[in-house]
């Protein structure tokens, strides 16, 4: 079986930072076909050795993560070659087909065990004119598109990209990249609720008294500064990401995987934003508008907290909490799941916790109110040594397998879209409130207004 990836926009910052680095992550461990290989597009004329130095760079930069060998990059390289030519031209997409078949030869007629992966690293201007171009050689070949968000900027556009790809391939062939489910600990969330009965019996609406999901960065915007301020914290992390969380912690768990995408669209789909100042703060870091002379007067929002509500019967009056922002004085990626207390509880005793971390450490507490206090227990849930792959790695080999549970669907993509826009459009006569960089906000516990909770 041959397996061939076309990086469309492979000089770009995402190939370089991100893509290259996983498949040479999957290829050192042997995840790839022997018969594998990498073909560069992009605008740029480049020679192939330059190409293959670039890649090279990439992959050094992961050195120390990788642990990789000088003969290892070298092999690696030998399976790379570039083809330029532009994205909206049938004739110059036509090239890059003509080159993998000199170099792939099994590559020549739609065969299903072999297969054409196209990965979408370009802006989301060149999705569309891409997509109806390699719809033209849909026939003939096994093609795979990988599109990494942004899905569109908001529900209408998401649709209208949906429209243009559902015309022209089957939905078993497009795979929607959201890099968050490919990290070990957000896929757990799903194999520890298919594992312990306990654990998956106590995340019902009617037992918990609020989740906290959390993703805050120390770091700036900084040279994303141009994409950033037209996009904003809502837009870039709550639209996908976090909602993504959210669908994977408050979902009935289905006995099916096939069936996870459509019970993560029902809570997707009954996700709510009530239009309401206590529901939404919104904050910009001190020294934002003096980045550049173009932000001098933006009103971007760098720090976000919402709260959310589900329109299911099973979570009525269960409030969600999301907070995500940029230099803060903590990176941590979280979610924590408070418990409803029972009656016989101590009114002042504390709640009991569950909490999975993403980042900087993957674990799982417990923390469960006792008589003489808390007891807590915390279990490390990373995964470590050989065949534990990074969120992109992890995500490419499930493309190439032809695994879609942990990518995302239209279906969850226009839902989240629409609690977006619900948030954007009450954000519009909203002013951010600034914080000092380094520094949590100090009007992040607002969102809980006279509730008594905190930020865990």
């Amino acid at each position: 079986m041959s397996q061939t990836i076309i990086i469309f926009g492979a000089s770009g910052d995402l190939a370089k930072l991100k893509i290259y680095p996983a498949l040479f992550e999957l290829y050192s461990q042997n995840f790839l076909e022997p018969d594998f290989n990498l073909v560069g597009y992009s605008r740029s004329k480049i020679e192939v050795a330059d190409f293959q130095k670039l890649i090279s760079d990439s992959i050094q930069k992961k050195v120390t993560e990788l642990n990789c060998k000088a003969e290892a990059i070298e092999s690696f390289l030998s399976k790379s070659s570039y083809v330029d030519g532009q994205y909206s031209e049938v004739s110059d997409l036509n090239k890059v087909f003509e080159h993998i078949k000199n170099i792939a030869p099994g590559n020549q007629t739609k065969n299903e065990n072999d297969q054409i992966l196209c990965y979408f690293s370009v802006p989301p201007q060149v999705f569309e004119p891409l997509i109806k171009g390699l719809a033209e050689f849909n026939d003939k070949y096994n093609l795979k598109i990988v599109i990494e968000k942004p899905f569109g900027v908001s529900e209408e556009s998401a649709k209208t990209l949906y429209s243009v790809i559902n015309q022209r391939f089957e939905e078993r062939q497009f795979y929607l990249l959201d890099h968050y489910l490919g990290k070990i600990s957000v896929r757990d969330i799903l194999a520890l609720r298919q594992q312990n009965s306990i654990l998956n019996h106590l995340l019902k609406g009617k037992h918990i008294k609020s989740i906290q999901i959390s993703a805050t960065e120390t770091l700036g915007v900084d040279s994303r500064l141009g994409y950033f301020d037209t996009v904003g914290t809502i837009r870039d992390m709550i639209q996908s990401h976090l909602l993504q969380v959210l669908a994977l912690i408050a979902m009935d768990l289905p006995i099916n995987n096939a069936s996870v995408s459509r019970e993560k669209g029902h809570i997707l789909g009954s996700a709510q934003f009530h239009p309401d100042k206590n529901n939404l703060i919104i904050g910009q870091y001190e020294g934002y508008n003096s980045l550049d002379s173009d932000v001098k007067d933006s009103k971007t929002e760098t720090y976000v907290a919402v709260k959310l509500g589900i329109d299911r019967e099973d979570w009525f009056n269960t409030p969600i909490y999301i907070q995500t922002g940029k230099k803060l004085g903590k990176k941590e990626s979280k979610v924590v799941v408070e418990f409803t207390n029972l009656v016989t509880q101590n009114p002042k005793a504390p709640t009991n916790k569950l909490t999975l971390e993403f980042a900087p450490n993957e674990s799982m507490s417990m923390e469960l109110s006792h008589t003489f206090g808390e007891i807590k227990t915390t279990e490390s849930i990373a995964c470590t040594g050989p065949g534990c792959l990074g969120d992109y790695a992890s995500l490419l080999n499930d493309a190439f397998k032809g695994n879609h549970l942990h990518f995302v669907t239209f279906e969850q993509i226009i839902q989240s879209w629409r609690v977006t826009d619900q948030i954007l459009e009450f954000k519009k006569d909203l002013k951010p409130l600034e914080y000092k960089a380094g520094e949590n906000p100090s009007f992040a516990n607002q969102i809980f207004g006279e509730t008594g909770s905190r930020w865990y």
